[in-house]
């Protein structure tokens, strides 16, 4: 008889060691998961931080070409393409109406990101004033 319980008290020992390790182990999964998947997001809003800088810096380069190009000719009228590796900058100049007044639209792309803006450059001051 003595022999039944204490072999009842083990298995109920042994019964609650393995619920516990069960538990615990749900939760470390749990937790490692919902790390991973922050890690995962912080990731791809870094990637996507970064290709926006770097897409400005881009249109910012367009828009000095431009403006380099109207310093040179100002009646010129067009489209500057600037190639970087896997980037590209369009930058299209068109009159805007005004006398001494033009647009320029620049649009700077890498992969699937893309930027876009417009801007009015003044001519006739010196230097060039954008609008």
């Amino acid at each position: 008889m003595k022999n039944i319980r204490k072999l009842a008290k083990k298995r109920e020992k042994g019964a609650v060691a393995l619920t516990t390790l069960i538990v615990v182990s749900a939760i470390l999964m749990l937790t490692g998961i919902t790390i991973l998947l922050v890690n995962i997001d912080l990731s791809r809003a870094t990637t996507s931080s970064n290709a926006t800088i770097m897409n400005r810096m881009r249109l910012t380069a367009c828009l000095e070409e431009s403006l380099i190009r109207l310093k040179d000719n100002d009646i010129f009228i067009g489209t500057i393409t600037m190639n970087f590796n896997s980037y590209t900058c369009e930058s299209i100049v068109t009159d805007n109406g005004s006398p001494g007044v033009k647009n320029i639209s620049i649009t700077s792309s890498s992969h699937e990101f893309n930027y876009q803006k417009d801007f009015q450059v003044d001519i006739t001051t010196d230097p060039m004033t954008l609008l």
